[in-house]
């Protein structure tokens, strides 16, 4: 999900010039310097994420606890329309047996048997694909999704540090969007924040913008990028074995382009997750980007999927990314591993 900065080699490019900390794992510190700020997508819609690597073992359980309700009351995402059906279904019969009751009111005439005859039983919903999918994607509900984070990042010269274990992701609209685009404002801490602009388009979902907060020390780096064309994220309608590649251009503010990539998509097929105490049948999906030689800037990203079209998004990344910077008389390198699972929702 999740996910990942527009170009977290150029986020992190200035950590050089910072004191140097032995090697090992630095934590988060204390202080917090306001969430930051991108061009597109309005004001960024943190929500106090956590400041520090300490052990949040408590907060996990109270998690734990609330999205174990959450699986019955729907608190985690959306609910699948299909089980919305099977509900109305069953409730819709729960009259037929008292209609034919006996005695004087039997002889009574009434429109009822007539007019609503016994329906058929519907079968619950099951974790079997639905038979057909919409011709486009919906858009997810709007509000603050939580997950459930394990990984860690580093930059050269620094050492690394462990993400804490909660992360946040706001998803809301903002002035200047085309109508089928969201903002996705990611809050790792207050030294970790990422921007995501997703298009919601009939054949697929894909990342128009990515925007990046790092900081190391006392420096503090952005980056954002618009994508021409944008990035496919995932392919509509799902089907296993699908693969597509393309090229894409990040390009700055100022129209220059900062790295071309090339990226392939794939859906591997489907797999159960566990979201919150239930289990959810998911597409999961593979997205891998590469930075073409050429630039300052190279890398490479992988990020792994697991999308529900019950919700409109996905429930659980895994994304492995390693980026260098290349100047005269410099080199510099980030490398992060995360995976983040889906915990709970709170509608906006």
């Amino acid at each position: 999900m999740s996910q990942g900065p527009s170009l977290r080699v150029k986020i992190i490019a200035g950590a050089a010039s910072v004191t140097l900390v032995g090697a090992g794992v630095i934590g988060y510190k204390l202080t917090h310097k306001g969430p930051p700020s991108f061009r597109r997508g309005g004001q960024f819609a943190a929500t106090g994420g956590p400041s520090s690597t300490t052990s949040t073992t408590a907060a996990a359980a109270e998690t734990t606890a609330t999205t174990g309700a959450a699986a019955q009351s729907g608190a985690t995402g959306p609910a699948a329309p299909s089980s919305t059906t099977a509900t109305t279904a069953r409730k819709a019969a729960t009259p037929g047996p008292t209609t034919g009751t006996s005695g004087p009111a039997a002889s009574t005439p009434t429109t009822r048997a007539a007019s609503a005859p016994t329906p058929t039983p519907t079968a619950p919903a099951s974790p079997a694909p639905p038979p057909g999918q919409p011709s486009a994607p919906g858009k997810p509900a709007l509000g603050t999704y939580t997950w459930a984070v394990d990984g860690t990042e580093g930059a050269s010269f620094v050492g690394s540090r462990k993400f804490p274990d909660k992360m946040t992701m706001v998803v809301h609209s903002a002035p200047g969007l085309q109508p089928d685009q969201v903002v996705f404002d990611l809050t790792y801490s207050d030294k970790h924040a990422e921007r995501e602009i997703v298009g919601f388009r009939n054949d697929g979902i894909y990342f128009d913008f990515e925007g990046g907060s790092v900081t190391f020390g006392p420096r503090t780096e952005t980056s954002q990028a618009d994508y021409q064309p944008p990035i496919l994220e995932i392919p509509w309608p799902l089907k296993a074995g699908f693969s597509r590649t393309g090229v894409t251009k990040a390009k700055a503010g100022d129209g220059s382009i900062s790295r071309t990539e090339d990226w392939t998509t794939s859906v591997v097929g489907q797999e159960a997750v566990n979201v919150g105490g239930a289990t959810v049948n998911a597409w999961k999906v593979q997205v891998d980007r590469k930075f073409r030689p050429g630039s300052s800037d190279q890398g490479s990203r992988s990020r792994t999927m697991w999308f529900d079209p019950a919700r409109n998004m996905w429930i659980k990344f895994v994304e492995v990314f390693h980026g260098e910077r290349h100047e005269i008389g410099f080199s510099f390198t980030y490398d992060s591993n995360v995976t983040a699972v889906l915990s709970s929702f709170t509608p906006s």
